[in-house]
């Protein structure tokens, strides 16, 4: 029979069934308004679309099953697995006549109920789609309902009945044998709440019509797919005769395409009475969530793991980390800003300043530059008491302010940070690097919001002397700390999280023995391995000591993952068995990487769409899969970039910054009263810091928020610290969600980068200027406590600009005692009370009472912190007075050691070693420079000519001049640390560096400041010998001269040092 004849069959078996009939189908209309229809009109709907794209097709691909032929079809064979035929389902109407007519790939589909393998009481609808291909089943892809609690052993008896009764009534072989290997695949749906009945029937429904035509279903609306439904129903099958015709009315646009996000607008005007149709609630300003599908888990290692995390309960028991096992989706979507709300307060902070006169960003900055500009006399009064003509000023940030279209924004996830925490070591997979003397840098010294379940007390992690014991991945991304609970020890109001060096030694002795343990026990085959390992280390805790380099770090060593495991398990048994190790007895692990962000940006497509199977095989050195989910822990970034193909020409360069009031308004639903971080002191703009409620942690795992925006490349991010549940499901959300809810909100506002980067210039300048007159003070009254405190005042400022608000207790007094926290939200700007300010402009009035502030006993003082760890607090070294009386009689050199203290040496390392090469490399041309963190690493160390094609791009080359390294030397350092008439490059090389010698030799006595120049100047040019490659040719004004090569390269002159 062919192909036609088979269709035009079916057609006339399919409109003769009384439930096909006219009748029937009048009733069915009314189950569609009411948004109750029942299988039988599920099975009407999809299976009559089916026909009509059979119609269309010159040869089918699809074998579709609808919801009463599908249970129709397993009783069946439930009842008669062996002997089962065809002609025992009626609702089959001879369509098993197809399949030897189909495409060599073929699939088969099922919309069906499957209450045994959904979650009870809550949607129960599943999508089948079955791949065969040469008449063998290759792949079978489930979709089931969002939050759903799969039992995946249920579905596979499901399929395995399915399968076996379409062997019964298909021609030919079997599609699957009892033993054949099939690929599984188990999708979810990404639904807006409540997850209703009728919403999760309507989204399959659409993406079923999808694999009928072969199209790709990006996103579905609810409200759109239940209107095109109703409308095409009334065409089509409403009346007595039934319309097979495609298009689809309603459904499709005139070129066959589905259209599931929207309605035309003939179809969205038609009024049928829905009991749907309703007043909108106060959520439903915000727009419409997407609906869509994604990855639940495939077949491979993995499986077992995702298809845990999807169901509602866990069945891991509650691991190390507290607060961390709850599923509520609910709460998450609270926390992902994504909840319901039931009002938006529209009276956020700053809206007093809305006002007719006060200025935008670019008024402002025109009103200082008619007024003679930032740095002249007449605007000094102007920046600290924001005065003009005697009136106060108001900056409004929101006027002029741009709202951007969600066209004109990038939105995405990205997965900034990830953790584990255990009990026991991690299983290692790849080798890692050990360190028998712990970097401190690598330790963990801030709060970190992760709270550890220790013998039943609670404990915070960050309270936990700890130290780095090993790094996977390059540039160190992650590490694998040791910490010890219960040597936690208070230091006043804070805890001891930093390790001592008897902890360090006793932790590598101990690492020592279970090698050496080890090393007995270990297989024949890895003897070698195991002797070679015991030869590289370090025989002591005092020898690795002096194997340290220069810098006072160790180098580490490679290490197999196979012996790391075995070892880490021996020192478990060593440490709980030895009484002299029982303070360390409770230990635990935390391996953490962070700056993530750029490598594991949640692209689709990728991975099958599983963006954390795609990081944790990206980070394979450890075995993820085998982990308490309830231990790992991530941080997830929600990031937008202006699309520069839909911004208009003036905003090319556009900078984004949050509104705190709206923001904080959608916080207020999962989160406590965040912490606001000014954006340049004002509360209009910024960002901010929270926690969640009790709640929302308890149930969903969120342990932090946190939203600051980044204007050095013109993003802003939203992020979230929460479980691995939580971090699955958040990454598979649609990112433009978010966006949507905050434009509608308004929590975004876009400004032009010049606007912004002109009104930050203007205020430092202004600033600065003050300052710089105050210098030319007399000293004793720049040393007076009014001016040091007006100076404190106008750095807290400054600040403010670049980073978020000091948060030290001296500067919090500081502005909570002058009002600079209120100026700034009465006025929109920094600001002092007129009664604050003396008359000259320089200090402040003596009522302010300036000597009893706290912040003065900072002033003064040179904190060293280059040369000691970042672990121990900083010591603070007053300076010498410049102006020292001369001494009774002619000076004597004095000693080297007091000519040369260790100050000094100090200050020449962090000179050479730090300020040099950042002052050389930051005249170098910026777009010919590699932005990699290993270039912006090496740009801070002394130049070396192997380092050249890390930090340079390609088509950069280098010349080298021979014995010109002294003139160069000369240039760079010249006479009395001043250069004459300096010009091009060398005027900020004057400014920026050479001024940092020379006040450095002022404060030493004036008749010692020839002898230690001279003896500054010799230690410069001997560790520039010792430790440095060349120097760059300074030549005709510039710091970095070259010689144009072919095709825009550059040819670089250095003068390497002489051999």
């Amino acid at each position: 029979m062919e192909n036609s004849d088979i269709v035009r069959s079916f057609k006339t078996r399919f409109i003769r069934h009384r439930t096909h009939q006219h009748p029937a189908r009048v009733s069915y209309w009314r189950q569609l308004k009411d948004s109750t229809p029942s299988d039988e009109c599920i099975g009407l709907v999809t299976t009559h679309l089916w026909l009509s794209a059979l119609l269309n097709s010159p040869k089918p691909n699809t074998l579709y099953f609808d919801p009463p032929l599908f249970e129709q079809l397993l009783d069946q064979y439930q009842q008669n697995p062996m002997e089962m035929t065809a002609d025992q389902v009626p609702l089959l109407f001879n369509r098993h006549e197809f399949w030897p007519h189909m495409e060599s790939t073929a699939h088969i589909l099922a919309l069906a109920r499957a209450s045994q393998v959904c979650s009870p009481g809550g949607p129960s609808w599943i999508l089948l789609d079955l791949t065969v291909r040469d008449g063998s089943l290759k792949s079978v892809e489930v979709t089931i309902p969002p939050s759903c609690t799969f039992d995946n052993d249920a579905f596979g008896d499901l399929i395995s009945f399915f399968i076996g009764a379409l062997n019964q009534i298909f021609p030919g072989p079997k599609l699957a044998g009892a033993s054949s290997r099939v690929q599984q695949r188990t999708m979810t749906l990404v639904l807006p709440e409540p997850f209703t009945e009728e919403a999760t029937l309507l989204v399959l429904m659409a993406y079923t019509l999808g694999k009928f035509l072969d199209q790709a279903i990006p996103g579905v609306d609810v409200k759109a797919m239940r209107q095109s439904l109703c409308y095409y129903y009334n065409q089509a099958l409403r009346c007595s005769d039934v319309d097979f015709i495609f298009p689809w009315a309603g459904l499709t646009d005139t070129e066959g395409t589905l259209m599931t996000e929207n309605n035309s607008d003939k179809v969205g005007r038609r009024r049928f009475m829905l009991t749907s149709n309703r007043e909108p609630s106060p959520m439903e300003m915000f727009p419409r969530q997407r609906s869509y599908s994604t990855t639940l888990a495939t077949a491979g290692p993995s499986e077992p793991f995702f298809l845990e995390l999807a169901q509602l309960h866990s069945t891991h028991p509650e691991g190390i980390l507290l607060e961390t096992t709850g599923r509520s989706v609910t709460d998450l979507k609270k926390a992902i800003l994504l909840g319901e709300f039931p009002s938006l307060d529209k009276n956020f902070p700053g809206s007093r300043l809305q006002v007719p006169e006060a200025l935008s960003l670019q008024e402002y900055i025109d009103l200082v530059h008619d007024s003679g500009g930032p740095e002249s006399a007449a605007s000094l009064k102007f920046f600290l008491l924001a005065k003009h003509e005697e009136k106060r000023i108001k900056l409004d940030w929101l006027k002029d302010a741009i709202y951007l279209q969600p066209e004109q924004l990038h939105a995405g996830f990205d997965l900034d940070s990830l953790t584990l925490s255990s009990f026991e070591a991690p299983q290692l997979l790849k080798p890692g690097v050990y360190y028998a003397i712990p970097d401190p840098r690598f330790s963990l010294t801030t709060r970190n919001e992760l709270d550890i379940n220790l013998d039943g007390e609670k404990i915070g992690m960050h309270t936990c002397p700890n130290f780095c014991i090993m790094t996977f991945s390059g540039n160190n991304q992650f590490r694998l700390l040791v910490f010890f609970p219960r040597n936690r020890q208070r230091e006043g109001n804070l805890w001891r999280n930093t390790a001592e060096l008897s902890e360090m030694k006793d932790w590598y002795e101990t690492f020592l023995t279970a090698l050496r343990i080890y090393s007995n026990q270990a297989p024949s085959a890895w003897q070698h391995a195991v002797e070679k390992t015991l030869e590289a280390l370090p025989n002591t805790f005092e020898m690795a000591s002096e194997q340290r380099n220069k810098g006072g770090h160790s180098s580490g060593h490679c290490i197999e993952p196979i012996i790391m495991n075995a070892v880490f398990k021996i020192m478990r048994r060593i440490i709980d068995t030895t009484p002299g190790l029982a303070k360390y007895r409770g230990y635990f692990f935390h391996l953490c990487g962070m700056n993530l962000k750029l490598g594991t940006m949640n692209i689709h497509g990728r991975m099958d769409n599983n963006p954390m199977e795609y990081a944790f095989s990206l980070f394979n050195f450890v075995d993820w899969y085998s982990a308490n989910p309830h231990d790992i822990v991530a941080d997830i970034g929600w990031t937008a970039n202006p699309n520069r193909s839909m911004m208009p020409d003036d905003l090319q360069n556009s900078t984004l910054l949050f509104r705190v009031g709206p923001l904080t308004e959608l916080l207020r639903a999962a989160y406590t009263k965040p912490q606001i971080d000014q954006y340049c002191s004002s509360y209009v703009v910024g960002g901010l810091r929270s926690t969640p409620s009790a709640k929302v942690r308890k149930g969903c795992g969120v342990v932090k928020a946190q939203a600051y925006p980044k204007d050095m490349i013109l993003t802003y991010r939203h992020q979230n610290q929460v479980s691995a549940w939580g971090a699955n499901r958040v990454m598979k959300t649609e990112p433009r969600d978010i966006l949507d809810r905050l434009l509608a909100a308004k929590a975004i506002v876009c400004y032009p980068t010049g606007t912004i980067s002109a009104f930050k210039s203007t205020l430092a300048k202004g600033w600065s200027t003050i300052i710089n007159r105050q210098s030319q003070l007399p000293i004793p009254a720049r040393k007076s406590p009014e001016v040091v405190l007006l100076t404190s005042v106008l750095a807290y400022w400054l600040k403010s600009l670049i980073k978020r608000p000091d948060e030290m207790g001296y500067s919090t007094e500081m502005a909570k005692r002058l009002q600079l926290i209120q100026n700034a939200e009465r006025f929109g700007i920094p600001c002092l009370r007129s009664a604050s300010l003396d008359d000259d402009g320089l200090r402040m009035n003596y009522r302010v009472e300036a000597e009893r502030f706290r912040i003065l006993s900072l002033s003064g003082l040179t904190v060293e912190a280059p040369v000691l760890p970042n672990n121990i607090p900083f010591q603070a070294i007053e300076q010498p007075d410049p102006l020292q009386s001369p001494p009774p009689s002619p000076p004597q050199t004095p000693p080297v050691n007091q000519l040369w203290p260790q100050s000094s040496q100090d200050f020449l390392e962090t000179l050479i070693n730090v300020h040099l090469p950042r002052t050389l490399w930051s005249h170098f041309t910026r777009d010919r420079l590699q932005n990699s963190p290993t270039a912006l690493r090496l740009r801070k160390k002394p130049l070396q000519k192997r380092q050249w094609p890390e930090i340079v791009e390609p088509l950069n080359t280098l010349r080298e001049l021979e014995n010109k390294f002294s003139d160069s030397f000369d240039r760079l350092f010249p006479a009395n640390w001043s250069i004459t008439q300096p010009k091009g490059d060398l005027v900020a090389y004057e400014r920026d560096f050479l001024h940092r010698i020379r006040e450095h030799v002022n404060t030493k006595p004036a008749k010692a400041r020839s002898t230690y120049s001279s003896e500054l100047r010799r230690r410069i040019r001997t560790m520039l010998m010792n430790t440095w490659d060349y120097l760059p040719n300074v030549h005709s004004h510039r710091i970095w001269a070259y010689d144009p090569g072919p095709a825009g390269q550059r040819i670089f002159r250095i003068c390497p040092k002489s051999r």
